[in-house]
C-alpha cells in the first residue's frame, strides 16, 4: 500500500513540475528575452566559372565554385566575376584577403586583383572599392595573396560586388587564371 501511495505522489509531483515548466515557458515567450552570443562568420566570395547574364562569371558567397574552368588575359585586359545584387547599402569596414590562381607566361609580370561595386543586370562596374597587386612569379600554376582595406562603404541595395582581375604588362603576356573546385580564386573577408 505504502509504494503505491509513493508511486502516486511521485506522478502527482511530476505533472506539477510539467505545468509549472510549461508555464515559465509561455511566460518566458511573451515577457521575458534570452540573451546569448553569436559568432558570425564574414563571408567568403569564390570565383565560380558558372555564366551570368551578363557575360562574366558568377562570385558566388560562401558557397563553393560548381563549375570550374580558365580564363586568359592579356595587356590591361580584365575578367570579372560577380554577385547577384546583395540588397543591401553598405558594407563594415573590413580586411579583403584576395587569392587567385594564376600563372603568366613570361614571369614575373604584375596582376591586379580589384574589388568593384557592378550592375548585376548588365555588368556596368561602377565604382572601384579598392585594388592591390601581386607579382606572378611562374608559367606554372601557383596562388597569390594580398589584403586590401578599404574601410566601410556604401552601395546601392541593387548593386553586386566584383571581383575584376586585371592584366599588367605587354599585350603578348597571357595571364591564366584558374577557378578550381576548392576556391583558390576567391576573397575572404575578415574583421579590420
Amino acid at each position: 500500500m505504502k509504494k503505491s501511495k509513493k508511486l502516486n505522489l511521485i506522478g502527482i509531483l511530476g505533472g506539477f513540475l510539467l505545468v509549472v515548466s510549461i508555464a515559465y515557458a509561455g511566460v518566458l515567450s511573451y515577457y521575458g528575452k534570452i540573451v546569448g552570443t553569436v559568432n558570425v562568420q564574414p563571408p567568403i566570395f569564390y570565383a565560380d566559372f558558372t555564366n551570368m547574364t551578363t557575360g562574366w562569371k558568377k562570385l558566388s558567397i560562401n558557397a563553393l565554385p560548381t563549375q570550374t574552368g580558365e580564363v586568359t588575359i592579356t595587356d590591361s585586359n580584365s575578367f570579372a566575376f560577380h554577385t547577384e545584387s546583395l540588397g543591401i547599402t553598405s558594407f563594415y569596414a573590413a580586411n579583403w584577403n584576395f587569392f587567385v590562381k594564376a600563372k603568366v607566361s613570361s614571369p614575373p609580370k604584375a596582376l591586379y586583383l580589384e574589388l568593384w561595386t557592378i550592375d548585376p543586370s548588365n555588368g556596368d562596374l561602377l565604382s572601384k572599392i579598392c585594388e592591390k597587386s601581386v607579382s606572378i612569379t611562374s608559367n606554372e600554376y601557383d596562388i597569390y595573396s594580398t589584403t586590401c582595406t578599404p574601410g566601410q562603404f556604401a552601395l546601392s541595395s541593387s548593386d553586386g560586388l566584383a571581383y575584376v582581375i586585371r592584366g599588367a604588362a605587354a599585350p603578348t603576356v597571357n595571364y591564366t587564371i584558374d577557378v578550381d573546385s576548392v576556391g583558390s580564386t576567391r576573397i575572404e573577408v575578415s574583421p579590420a
